[in-house]
C-alpha cells in the first residue's frame, strides 16, 4: 500500500494558524506524512541535517503529548510522519516544528500549526501512545534488520552444509569406483597370467611333438637300414632273399608309415607353436587391460582425495557460517568486533528495557508545583508539568543541582527516578571569554563577556564620587 504524503509551507516569523493538515481517526504505521516548507518572512529557510535535530512536538487531540523525529528531504523540505498517537483520537491536536543545534545547543521552534484528525466510521480502541513511539518503532526495526542478516548467514551455512554432504557421497562414489577398478585390475592380471601359463603349456607340447617326429625318423632310417641288409644277404641266399624281400616291403611300409607320423607331428608342433604365439598375444592384451586399469584406478583413487579435501573445506565453510550466525544472533563468539554490543540477542534486550523503562507510554498526570513531587504516587510512565522553577535532587536520573526552569516537564522512569523531557532547558551558559559552560543560577559579569577595561557610565542627579573606571553624566530632571 503507498503512503499519503502532503505539502505545506510553515513560516517562523509568522502565525501558522491557517495550515490545518487533515487526518483520519486510527490511521499511522507509515501511511500519511506531511512534507514542511520551511521559510522566514517568505525565504526558503535551509536545515542542515549534519547539525540540527529535527522534531515535531505537540499534544494530540485528547491532550497527550507527542514528540517523534523528522528528516531533510532531497528538496530540502522536513519531512514528519502522521504516527498513530498522534491519529489515536479525533478533533485538534496543537503542534510545532522544533529545531535543535548539535553543536550550539540552541533550539528553535515554529509558530504552532493544527492537526485535525476526522472520527473514524468506527471507533478505535485501546491505543497505546508514546512520546517515544517513534524511536521505539526505528529500534525495533533494526531489531528485524539484525534478524535477517542472522537468516541469511544461517541459509548460507545451510547451504554450504549440503554442499559438503554432496562432497562426501561423490567422494564415496569415487572410491567405490576406485575399488572396482581396482578388482577389474586384479581379474586382467590373473586373466594374463592364466594365459602366459597356457602359451607355455603349448609350446611344451609343440616340444614334444617335434622330438617324437625326430624319433620316427630315426626309426624310418634304422628301417630303411636293415632293409639294405636284408637286399645284400638276399645276394647270397634266394631263399634268404625272398624271405628279406618280404620283410624288406614290410620295413618300406614301415619306413613309409614313419615317414607320414613324422609329418603329421610336425604340423601338430606348427599348430602348437601357432597357438604358444596366439596364447602369448593374448596374454600381452590382458597385461596391458592389467595396466590400464591399475591406471584407471589410481584416477579414481586421486578423484576421491579431491572429493575428500572438497568435503573438508565444506565442512569448514558450514562451522565458518554456523559461526557467524551466531555472532550475528547473539554474539560471544569473539570473530567480530563490539558484537556483543551489535546482535540481536542485544538489540532485543535494549528494546525490552526502553519499553520497561517508560512503563509502555508517558501519562500525563497534570500540573504541580515542584514542592508537591514529593506527595504523588510514583508511578513508572507518569509525567508532570511541573509550574515553577526548581533545583534536581538525588531523586532524579541527571543526580541532584541542576537548575530547571518552570514549565519544564518531569516523567517517571522504571528504575525508580524522575527524569526532565529534553525541550526548553538550557543546560549550561557560557561567555565570551570562557572557555566552558556553567550551570545552575549563573552570574554573567564583564570579565566573562571579554570586556573587564570598559568603562562604566553613571546618570545620576548629583555629583557621585567617581572611582578610576567611572564616567558620570549630570542627569538635570
Amino acid at each position: 500500500m503507498d503512503s499519503v504524503t502532503q505539502h505545506y509551507i510553515i513560516d517562523l516569523s509568522s502565525n501558522n494558524n491557517y495550515v490545518q493538515v487533515p487526518a483520519v481517526e486510527g490511521d499511522g504505521h507509515s501511511v500519511r506524512y506531511m512534507e514542511i516548507e520551511l521559510i522566514q518572512n517568505g525565504v526558503p529557510y535551509v536545515v542542515d541535517p549534519s547539525t540540527t535535530s529535527i522534531t515535531i512536538m505537540g499534544t494530540n487531540a485528547a491532550g497527550s503529548e507527542i514528540w517523534n523525529f523528522g528528516e531533510v528531504t532531497s528538496e530540502g523540505y522536513v519531512k514528519f510522519e502522521l504516527t498513530y498517537p498522534m491519529m489515536s483520537a479525533p478533533g485538534r491536536g496543537v503542534y510545532q516544528v522544533a529545531l535543535m543545534s548539535t553543536e550550539t545547543n540552541t533550539q528553535l521552534k515554529s509558530f504552532p500549526f493544527y492537526v485535525i484528525v476526522a472520527k473514524a466510521a468506527l471507533d478505535a480502541s485501546e491505543i497505546t501512545e508514546s512520546n517515544e513511539f517513534q524511536v521505539l518503532s526505528d529500534l525495533m526495526g533494526e531489531v528485524e534488520n539484525l534478524y535477517e542478516e542472522a537468516e541469511g548467514i544461517v541459509e548460507r551455512a545451510q547451504e554450504a552444509a549440503q554442499d559438503a554432504e554432496e562432497s562426501e557421497i561423490a567422494a564415496e562414489e569415487h572410491a567405490t569406483n576406485a575399488a572396482t577398478s581396482a578388482s577389474n585390475a586384479a581379474a586382467s592380471a590373473l586373466n594374463a597370467a592364466t594365459s602366459e601359463s597356457n602359451a607355455s603349456a603349448s609350446a611344451s607340447n609343440a616340444s614334444i611333438s617335434e622330438q617324437t617326429a625326430r624319433t620316427k625318423a630315426s626309426e624310418a632310417a634304422t628301417s630303411a637300414s636293415n632293409a639294405a641288409a636284408s637286399e645284400t644277404a638276399a645276394a647270397s641266399s634266394e631263399k634268404n632273399a625272398a624271405t628279406s624281400e618280404t620283410n624288406a616291403a614290410a620295413s618300406a611300409a614301415a619306413a613309409a608309415s614313419s615317414e607320414t607320423n613324422a609329418a603329421e607331428s610336425e604340423q601338430s608342433a606348427n599348430e602348437a607353436m601357432t597357438t604358444a604365439v596366439a596364447s602369448a598375444s593374448a596374454a600381452s592384451a590382458s597385461e596391458q587391460n592389467a595396466a590400464e586399469s591399475e591406471a584407471n584406478a589410481a584416477e579414481s583413487e586421486t578423484n576421491a582425495a579431491t572429493s575428500e579435501q572438497n568435503a573438508a573445506v565444506s565442512e569448514t565453510n558450514a562451522e565458518t557460517y554456523a559461526i557467524a550466525a551466531e555472532s550475528y544472533a547473539q554474539g560471544g563468539t569473539n570473530t567480530r568486533p563490539g558484537e556483543d554490543m551489535a546482535n540481536a540477542k542485544y538489540y532485543k534486550e535494549q528494546c525490552e528495557a526502553l519499553y520497561e523503562n517508560i512503563g509502555g507510554s508517558l501519562v500525563p498526570m497534570g500540573t504541580i508545583y515542584f514542592a508537591d513531587l514529593a506527595s504523588v504516587t510514583p508511578q513508572a510512565g507518569y509525567s508532570y508539568n511541573i509550574i515553577d522553577a526548581f533545583t534536581t535532587t538525588s531523586d532524579f536520573k541527571g543526580g541532584a543541582g541542576i537548575s530547571v526552569p518552570a514549565g519544564s516537564t518531569v516523567y517517571r522512569t522504571g528504575d525508580g527516578y524522575w527524569d526532565i523531557l529534553p525541550g526548553g532547558l538550557v543546560t549550561g551558559v557560557k561567555g565570551e571569554a570562557e572557555s566552558s559552560f556553567r550551570t545552575g543560577n549563573v552570574e554573567i559579569t564583564k570579565a566573562n563577556l571579554g570586556i573587564a577595561d570598559a568603562i562604566n557610565v553613571v546618570i545620576s542627579s548629583t555629583e557621585p564620587s567617581q572611582s578610576e573606571n567611572d564616567y558620570w553624566i549630570q542627569d538635570y530632571n
